[in-house]
């Protein structure tokens, strides 16, 4: 599975994280992770006892939720503002690469201790990459083909820096 985007959605009160994931059949789905979790695909539209495989997908990988939160379809506040304080800052706000030096200047990134923006699994010593131009960070090469075929209406960009894709 991939996250091909993030989409911030929280209001005063309403804790909520949206992601667009690639399922294995290609589909894209809304996973909508909130004090009740919620997908738009046919699994989650029938299965109202536990989550599906994308929401697990998203607590396990993004969140790096405990086991015992996964088939929870409902979170309590406290679990649920817990979860997106603990969880590891894969991407960057666009503030933050707008106003720092570090995301324009090109130079590879070392992958050590680091996850891919797409899949958000760690980096293997070995595992075949491509890194953007800009911002040096790395993504899975595998990881990019689907990320950039799913985004390419607006025209394929850095799933880090937001810039233009130029693989170093």
């Amino acid at each position: 599975m991939y996250i091909i985007q993030k989409i911030d959605k929280g209001t005063s009160g309403d804790e909520r994280v949206c992601f667009k994931v690639q399922g294995s059949t290609d589909n894209l789905y809304t996973v909508i992770i909130a004090k009740r979790n919620d997908c738009d695909c046919p699994s989650a539209t029938y299965n109202n006892i536990s989550n599906c495989k994308h929401v697990i997908y998203v607590l396990t990988h993004v969140f790096r939720a405990p086991a015992e939160l996964l088939p929870q379809k409902t979170l309590f506040t406290k679990e649920l503002e817990k979860l997106i304080a603990d969880a590891p800052k894969v991407l960057p706000t666009q503030s933050e690469v707008d106003n720092d030096p570090y995301f324009k200047d090109g130079k590879p990134e070392s992958k050590d201790g680091k996850s891919c923006p797409v899949c958000y699994k760690d980096f293997a010593g070995d595992s075949e990459t491509v890194c953007c131009a800009m911002c040096g960070h790395h993504i899975h090469s595998g990881c990019f083909d689907v990320y950039a075929r799913q985004t390419s209406g607006w025209g394929t960009k850095c799933a880090v820096c937001q810039a233009s894709w130029a693989a170093m």
